[in-house]
């Protein structure tokens, strides 16, 4: 059983409303079908209404719910005499603590809320969940190397040309727009987005939605043949097919069933099934043997995911990976730390594979040297120094005024733009985790 208190605008004004729901198993009574889920709140008539105002103000009250601050809107939702489940450690079962179950919570979030969670998005939606006073850390989805492809993919929706339409003659005749990405699959799972990941592996699925921009679920295509790349898709209702998608929905939400379906509804859904199905393939293309060159960033393309989960500051004297600490440079160490805010994406600029990231620099009081580090890493994930090719840092190039500058190290000054592009030639077959190391400069 839930409680759910809500201050929102109705009708331009603020209110307060408060109501309680519980599902259940469906059953009959005296030849009547129920269907189990029960709302609890004022009667009006045979239905159940939301306590308003004063009423849902005491209600709230009187079960410690949080309170709102002066013109906050928002929902908080209560579960009553919880089932927190059971988790499954090897072939043992155990019950889920309240911890592990706030930190499914955020993963659930993530899966499902993504479309409304990134930035740009109307009405976006800013989640949290906190334990005994302690919040869980929820990165933004477009930030993470499982989420990124289906959220390049939604973004592809509302661009022209980036999509693609099930034909159809009979209204409505564009039932929805689907778009696919292709990207480096992770090469560790992330454990927040493990805990609640509706699938194993690298992502070869397609996140269905309806205009309210909640995943339905995640269908499942042909899986990459190269084990190192996957790809995401999304398939968004459009608006005058959305109810008919909506009457698919059994009362859990997590499907679009045909079952009990006819005339034009039943159209639309099957269309919108076997079309996301027919397109759930991955992108293989020949190459000419003139392109050789261009071919062989395909193994490295794989395992650039490395620098993304490798994107991080080095505090002074941090160990490394065999047990020796950084030497070489002195001076004090800064505790901030610059941040990847794009990418990393392979490019190919003068017939030289690239890697290339948009960089963030804090905003210190003064001037600081900043220097990109980037370490080669094999499959295996052990950083190697001095075994392979190393990675060279081309050089940093700010988005703000073009300004270029060789080398893998900038001078910034406190008034200096803070949005730079790092770019580093790797070697091949080879994943680089990029560093940053920031010093004081005499």
């Amino acid at each position: 059983m839930i409680v759910a208190d809500s201050r929102c605008i109705f009708r331009g004004k603020p209110q307060r409303r408060l109501i309680g729901a519980a599902m259940g198993d469906g059953f009959q009574d005296k030849g009547v079908r129920y269907t189990g889920r029960h709302w609890l709140g004022v009667l009006e008539g045979e239905i159940a209404q939301a306590l308003v105002e004063d009423d849902a103000e005491e209600m709230a009250t009187a079960l410690g719910l949080p309170r709102f601050a002066e013109g906050q809107t928002g929902t908080t939702v209560a579960i009553i005499d919880i089932d927190l489940g059971a988790v499954r450690n090897g072939d043992v079962e155990q019950e889920r603590t309240p911890e592990s179950a706030a930190e499914f919570i955020a993963s659930t979030m993530l899966w499902n809320l993504w479309p409304k969670m990134i930035d740009g998005v109307e009405n976006r939606l800013r989640c949290s969940v906190k334990f005994e006073g302690f919040s869980v850390q929820i990165p933004d989805p477009a930030a993470t190397i499982e989420l990124k492809p289906f959220v390049d993919a939604y973004r592809k929706l509302s661009l022209n040309g980036e999509y693609d339409v099930p034909a159809r003659r009979a209204k409505p005749q564009e039932i929805g727009r689907f778009a696919k990405v292709e990207s480096m699959a992770p090469i560790k799972q992330n454990y927040l987005l493990s805990l609640a990941a509706p699938f194993s592996g690298a992502a070869h699925h397609c996140a269905r939605m309806r205009q309210a921009d909640l995943v339905v679920n995640y269908v499942s295509g042909d899986p990459h043949p190269d084990e190192a790349i996957q790809y995401g898709a999304v398939f968004k209702a459009g608006i005058d097919a959305d109810r008919y998608f909506s009457d698919a929905e059994p009362p859990t939400h997590d499907d679009w069933v045909t079952s009990g379906l006819h005339g034009t509804a039943l159209g639309v859904v099957r269309l919108g099934a076997t079309y996301v199905k027919s397109k759930l393939k991955p992108s293989v293309r020949d190459v000419d043997a003139d392109l050789h060159h261009e071919a062989a960033l395909a193994p490295l393309a794989g395992r650039l995911s490395g620098l993304v989960a490798g994107a991080s500051g080095d505090g002074a004297g941090q160990p490394s990976r065999n047990g020796s600490r950084r030497s070489g440079r002195s001076g004090s160490r800064s505790a901030v730390k610059p941040r990847i805010v794009e990418g990393p994406q392979l490019i190919v600029h003068g017939g030289d594979a690239l890697v290339v990231a948009t960089v963030e620099l804090p905003a210190w009081p003064t001037t600081k040297m900043v220097v990109a580090e980037p370490v080669v890493v094999i499959d295996g994930g052990i950083e190697l120094r001095g075994l392979l090719e190393p990675a060279e840092v081309v050089g940093w190039v700010c988005l703000e005024t073009g300004e270029h500058r060789v080398g893998s190290q900038i001078s910034v000054g406190r008034a200096d733009p803070r949005k730079w592009v790092v770019s580093v030639r790797p070697p091949r077959d080879a994943v680089v985790r990029l560093t940053f190391v920031v010093e004081d400069e005499s």
